[in-house]
């Protein structure tokens, strides 16, 4: 909705009052979130209303409009319901809005996010019947609802008002919600939404936030609604395109979601219908409200079968690290391995799932091990590695060079991955996820800056990587990172110091903010990851190989001499 910069000439009152003070509006956010009540047990939801479907942990309380209620008043009762929209839909909040703007007003376009504490400003707007918010946003949620941490930004909201029978509303709202933090991790839930990948074998999820009041009907829409653009052409969509549920919720009763599709999903093969249904399942049960999902068409009971798909992948086995005299093994003990000696003087470390192939950097040079005893081969790259290699769970060899990414057969051979949002920057770092579907990237601006997080959906011709598509934004680092890999299925564990802190691991969640974990004392130079926070390794720079524990919070000493350290596959 477009928000002129001015309005004529205000009504008596709207000049006269005053900024709202930081105590004011503090105590207007204080209300919202200590005047809540714990949900009662109730009849049957609907999936949009009721405190059977996501209810709130603590549903927040409003007002509708005073009567009599000056200017002023109206847009913090509107701010009030606003943070309050979470339990009543924002029935309240529109309740604030002339006719025609509350038709028009769409609170889910976006929600904005300021830091708990934070105290937003409300003053009038010189010669207009208007109310500028003023905030710094930390985070923002997409319609789509993708979460994306930002830059705190000072952003502004103007209200404009204007006189109707019942007094003053507003007449002009920007789209979206403005919430802190708490309020939002109240009222939104992450749901996991599970894709197939295209090699029919495993789900890849996409992190989503959704009100809890209609998480269950949101995370399905946004299954029947198709992959995000990073994610195309990695993953499949397994309805025909249009396919909807026939009824606008999807019903929610003790713990058991009923999906009612519509008459579309008739086209769809049987093996289409059972990976539909293996994804509905996944994602629904993503949610902490969701146990079990049945399925209907049209309201009749629809008998499917799920399709046999994995919802996480292999886990990695077998520790491996460079060290003194080659190539170790740490399974609880450190075991050299022979056959290996070609990698004493490398700098960097992948070993295939297989567990035999092994490549690595010395200094410039890519090497690759076929196997045991089969000595070191030079393989060529157009220009000098900028990030260390990687290998996927398909045994491809993924490598940077400058803004290219490359990939290697089994028997070397390099072809180029088109990815034409790298244009301009530089690869310092690839990391496949184990589903074969997604590619970690880190990368740097050309012309210097902050080193970019992202995630590419994977998409191959005959099995070779040939486009990396997206991508999708994680996070943002000031100092370019030591290592990363995959933490889980929608986290990245990224080694890297702060302007002012030290080096340690941040863990990097698709759809969260970044968390660092309690810094190594030895400050770390590469870490190993892949089944969260029961296989978190690191090496130090005094060669210690360090294990995270997670329930002491800190780093256990495992082994010496150690330089470079990895997962399998």
């Amino acid at each position: 909705m477009r928000l002129p910069l001015t309005r004529p000439r205000r009504h008596p009152g709207i000049g006269r009052h005053r900024p709202l003070t930081a105590l004011a509006l503090a105590s207007l956010i204080t209300t919202v979130t200590a005047c809540a009540a714990l949900p009662t047990a109730g009849p049957v939801g609907d999936g949009e209303r009721g405190p059977a479907a996501e209810a709130p942990v603590l549903q927040a309380l409003a007002a509708p409009p005073r009567p009599g209620a000056s200017a002023e008043e109206i847009v913090q009762g509107f701010l009030q319901a606003m943070l309050a929209g979470g339990s009543d839909g924002f029935a309240v909040a529109r309740s604030y809005l002339t006719e025609a703007a509350a038709a028009e007003w769409d609170p889910s376009a976006e929600v904005s996010l300021y830091r708990r504490g934070d105290v937003p400003t409300l003053s009038p707007v010189e010669d207009a019947d208007a109310y500028s918010f003023t905030y710094t946003q930390i985070s923002l949620v997409d319609a789509e609802g993708r979460f994306a941490a930002t830059e705190p930004t000072e952003r502004s909201q103007v209200f404009f008002l204007e006189q109707v029978a019942a007094g003053w509303r507003i007449s002009e709202v920007p789209n979206g919600v403005v919430v802190p933090q708490d309020v939002f991790y109240n009222d939104y839930v992450p749901a996991l939404v599970y894709f197939p990948a295209a090699d029919g074998q495993i789900m890849v999820p996409d992190v989503r936030y959704f009100l809890r009041r209609s998480a269950t009907t949101a995370t399905a829409q946004a299954l029947l609604a198709g992959p995000p653009e990073y994610l195309m052409g990695a993953v499949s969509q397994p309805v025909p395109p249009g396919a909807k549920l026939a009824t606008d919720v999807v019903r929610l009763q003790e713990g058991i979601a009923t999906v009612n599709l519509g008459p579309e999903v008739r086209q769809a093969s049987e093996t289409e219908r059972a990976s539909l249904a293996a994804c509905l399942i996944a994602s629904l049960t993503s949610l902490p409200s969701v146990v079990d999902v049945e399925f209907e068409m049209q309201g009749a009971p629809l008998p499917v079968t799920p399709a046999n798909l994995r919802k996480e992948p292999v886990a990695p086995e077998g520790l491996y690290y460079l060290g003194n005299g080659g190539l170790w093994r740490y399974d609880g003990r450190s075991e050299l391995l022979t056959g290996y000696e070609d990698t004493v003087n490398w700098g960097s470390l992948t070993v295939d799932q297989a567990g035999s192939r092994v490549a690595g950097l010395e200094e410039d040079q890519l090497w690759h091990i076929a196997g045991a005893d089969q000595g070191a081969e030079a393989w060529e790259t157009p220009r000098p590695p900028s990030a260390s290699p990687a290998f996927d769970a398909s045994g491809r060899l993924w490598v940077g060079a400058g803004s290219e990414v490359l990939s290697f057969g089994r028997n070397g051979g390099a072809s180029q991955v088109e990815a034409e949002w790298l244009g301009g920057r530089r690869v310092v770092g690839l990391a496949p996820a184990r589903d074969g579907a997604r590619l970690a990237v880190l990368s740097e601006a050309a012309a210097g800056g902050s080193v970019r997080l992202d995630v590419a959906g994977i998409e191959r011709a005959d099995g070779v990587p040939s486009r990396l598509n997206g991508p999708l934004e994680v996070a943002r680092f000031d100092v370019t990172p030591e290592d990363f890999a995959w933490y889980d299925q929608t986290t990245v564990a990224v080694l890297a110091a702060t302007e002012t802190g030290p080096v340690t691991v941040h863990l990097a969640g698709l759809g969260s903010t970044t968390q660092p974990l309690t810094p190594p004392l030895d400050p770390a130079t590469s870490l190993a990851a892949g089944r969260g926070s029961e296989a978190l390794f690191i090496t130090g720079e005094a060669g210690g190989l360090f294990e995270y524990n997670p329930r002491a919070l800190r780093w256990t000493s495992v082994a010496t001499g150690a330089r470079a350290v990895t997962y399998r596959g």
